[in-house]
């Protein structure tokens, strides 16, 4: 029986890696230090530059794909994604205060430092919830509306559509926080629907995100030829 694809897997899993890694960045965060609150909002709006981004390609692919099939199928979920939209504006506003905040008021920073980290604590645990309802309810949306084939059309699209440096920032946050079968059929996936020497250049940055011994399973993996890897 051919393995389902799942849209949502891999890109939750790094979503979740990086909305953890920021929040406990958030939590150590020394106000009083200016470089370390600028690195950590830094951080914080990359991030938030992604989240857009991931709504976005939802929207695009996903929901219109959803659409043509079973009009209103995924209501629950833009509603969830506007109320996202809302939270992101939210968070920048308060990222930006805490960064333009007079380097001398120290309780100032503090306080605008532990709302930022409360606020985005509280996103990301609604975000955990909207992401496991994707990975559960749409998914079996999916399963039954499209079949593999049109499944991996949907993801070709996906990847033809991301730029370099939105393929570098899911090779640093998706790839480590994959177990290595997941891993290998990703990149294996990616590798067939990216221009080659964009591949061969995201190569150099998957061995800087993996330890070595996940990127000796990695490229033991991409070496089988791709009827065997299947």
């Amino acid at each position: 029986m051919q393995e389902q694809l799942d849209l949502y897997a891999s890109v939750h899993k790094g979503l979740r890696h990086a909305m953890q890694s920021t929040l406990f960045q958030l939590g150590r965060l020394d106000a009083t230090d200016p470089k370390d609150v600028a690195e950590t909002v830094a951080e914080l709006c990359d991030l938030v530059g992604w989240l857009e981004k991931h709504l976005e390609i939802e929207e695009r692919f996903v929901h219109t794909a959803i659409d043509r099939k079973r009009p209103g199928a995924v209501a629950e979920i833009r509603q969830d994604h506007e109320g996202h939209q809302r939270d992101f504006v939210l968070l920048l506003t308060d990222a930006v205060a805490l960064d333009q905040a007079a380097p001398d008021a120290v309780a100032e920073r503090k306080a605008l430092a532990h709302h930022l980290y409360l606020s985005f604590s509280r996103f990301v645990g609604d975000n955990l919830v909207h992401m496991a309802l994707e990975e559960t309810a749409v998914n079996a949306l999916l399963w039954d509306l499209f079949t593999n084939d049109e499944l991996q059309a949907i993801f070709a699209q996906i990847m033809a559509s991301e730029s370099p440096e939105q393929l570098k920032r899911g090779v640093r946050w998706i790839l480590p926080a994959l177990d290595p079968d997941q891993r290998a059929k990703l990149v294996q996936r990616a590798r067939a629907n990216i221009p080659a020497p964009v591949f061969e250049q995201l190569l150099g940055t998957m061995r800087a995100s993996l330890s070595p011994r996940d990127f000796a399973k990695l490229d033991a993996a991409l070496a089988v030829a791709p009827s065997q890897a299947a």
